[in-house]
């Protein structure tokens, strides 16, 4: 009896020796990034370095089989979302990244449940540039000798639009007379713009240049006016309303009882009368019409072409009306030391 009990106990320790031991299973516990987590590109170009994370237990073994979700963000808000799970080395990776067009910042950022996120940058580089153009500036009317209003520019963009930095542009008087800032020349900046301000010469056509190795010339055009010598320049506006935005604006009264006018970059001319302290300026254009052009006001009830103010000890008050519920104002031109 005490044979087979033996024999009973040594059978079944040797099963027991070589049945599977049972399998421990693995929790991830950290995820964090194996390749660079700031990197640069091209727009519209796949990230060389992809993304990738490696998901790891408590003692830094790989865990397979764990889902990581990609969610990409590039500067127009639009983004993607890929998932993918950890390989046999605890491996996630993105499979590819394509930037988007636009320069600027774009990221990636991989999440997994319970692991928290892992985020990664790229610094998106506009292409190389393919046009030059004058995107503001041109056209406009100026006074005679003095800067003109706005700034002239010339930008450089990429096959996208984007603005490309650190291509030389330079500028120059064709005809006029006149000056322009800056003499030599300008890199564009991140925005692919030069700007420069331009000084006109004779009364009439003035015109100038600009040019980029590469690029066909770019011509800038625009007209000098003489205000005369009787010149009021907008001083102050007085609202009754909320404050009113001050627009650059002029008044020159000539010899010959014509006037001429303007209200940022709306220019006007007519006739005027003086009496009583009483000015009487009657247009001879569009004039009041298309100042509803300008950002700041919406003109209401101004007649077509003609507008009434008062003129004494060297300023001219005109009440003017601003936005559709017509807002009384009144716009004070002082006069100018020629």
């Amino acid at each position: 009896m005490r044979r087979h009990n033996l024999g009973f106990l040594v059978l079944s320790f040797a099963l027991a020796c070589t049945e599977t031991p049972t399998e421990v299973r693995q929790h991830p516990a950290a995820m964090t990034a194996i390749t660079s987590q700031s990197v640069t590109g091209i727009v519209y170009t796949d990230i060389d370095a992809v993304p990738a994370v490696r998901i790891t237990d408590e003692f830094g073994r790989p865990v397979a089989g764990v889902q990581v979700i990609y969610q990409t963000q590039n500067n127009t808000r639009f983004g993607t979302s890929v998932t993918v799970h950890s390989d046999a080395s605890g491996i996630a990776s993105m499979g590819e990244w394509k930037l988007g067009k636009a320069r600027g910042i774009e990221t990636a950022t991989a999440t997994s449940s319970g692991l928290g996120t892992v985020t990664f940058t790229a610094v998106v580089n506009p292409d190389v540039p393919v046009s030059f153009t004058a995107p503001s500036g041109n056209g406009q009317k100026g006074e005679r000798g003095k800067d003109l209003l706005f700034p002239i520019n010339a930008r450089i963009t990429d096959r996208f639009g984007n603005g490309v930095a650190g291509v030389t542009i330079d500028f120059a008087v064709l005809n006029g007379g006149g000056s322009i800032k800056p003499l030599g020349g300008s890199a564009s900046g991140e925005d692919g713009i030069v700007q420069a301000q331009w000084t006109l010469g004779e009364l009439g056509e003035n015109s100038v240049i600009a040019t980029a190795a590469g690029f066909e010339p770019l011509t800038y055009e625009a007209t000098a006016v003489d205000l005369g010598n009787d010149v009021y320049q907008l001083d102050s506006i007085g609202a009754n309303a909320s404050p009113v935005f001050k627009p650059r604006s002029k008044i020159g009264l000539l010899p010959n009882g014509r006037f001429i006018s303007y209200i940022e970059n709306v220019w006007g001319e007519g006739t005027y009368l003086i009496h009583d302290g009483i000015i009487e300026l009657t247009y001879s254009n569009d004039f009041l019409p298309r100042l509803s052009e300008l950002d700041y006001s919406a003109w209401g009830n101004v007649p077509d072409r003609t507008e009434y103010g008062l003129s004494k000890d060297g300023v001219i008050q005109i009440p003017r009306c601003f936005t559709e519920d017509c807002f009384d104002t009144v716009w004070f031109y002082r006069k100018l030391n020629q």
